[in-house]
């Protein structure tokens, strides 16, 4: 009789096992689908954060490169006449070249007039920006003065040269007289409905 009891309890231990194995099988499930299911989209979010971050750098990158071009054009054509340093770079050419600028004369011409509108034409001209005239005098020997006229073409101003004239100085070397162009940034005024002011 002690065996018989022995398995039934024996039985009864497997059945209870079972059961309970079962029971918790059937409680944990539910859970550990959910988990794995949150971890596959934990791991789809990670990729496409992973995505958006060299996204951001290549971004970051090409920004940096555009910055770079910026920087450049608003030395070669400033936001306004700049007048100091377009003098100090005119100077500047001149001692590179050996010669001295006596004079400079500077003045900023309007949209309409550089372009010869007139009247009505003026409000349909785009903002492109003021031309500024340059006018100075140079003297020196041949090779200074085309050296001082190369120079001005490779500046990293823009500058174009408009006339020039040259005579025979006194001192046996060439006298220059130049009429150049240099160019400024005018950034447009807009109106609260966000058209350009005229």
């Amino acid at each position: 009789m002690k065996n018989n009891d022995s398995s039934a309890l024996n039985l009864l231990a497997v059945i209870l096992t079972v059961g309970l194995l079962v029971i918790g099988w059937k409680l944990i499930s539910p859970s550990y689908a959910a988990n794995t299911q949150k971890l596959k989209t934990l791991d789809v979010e990670v990729a496409n954060a992973q995505s958006k971050l060299q996204s951001l750098d290549k971004t970051r990158s090409d920004l940096s490169s555009i910055d770079s071009a910026y920087n450049i054009i608003s030395v070669a054509v400033p936001d306004g006449t700049d007048e100091p340093n377009l003098i100090t770079e005119l100077e500047a050419i001149a001692v590179k070249n050996g010669i001295a600028l006596p004079s400079i004369s500077i003045s900023s011409d309007s949209v309409a007039a550089a372009s010869g509108a007139t009247g009505d034409e003026v409000s349909t001209l785009p903002a492109v920006g003021t031309p500024i005239s340059v006018s100075l005098n140079v003297a020196g020997s041949f090779d200074q003065l085309n050296e001082f006229i190369t120079s001005l073409e490779k500046s990293v101003k823009f500058f174009n040269i408009q006339d020039m004239n040259y005579a025979f100085s006194e001192e046996g070397g060439l006298s220059l007289s130049l009429n150049i162009r240099a160019y400024s940034r005018t950034v447009p005024d807009t109106l609260a409905d966000g058209s350009v002011a005229q």
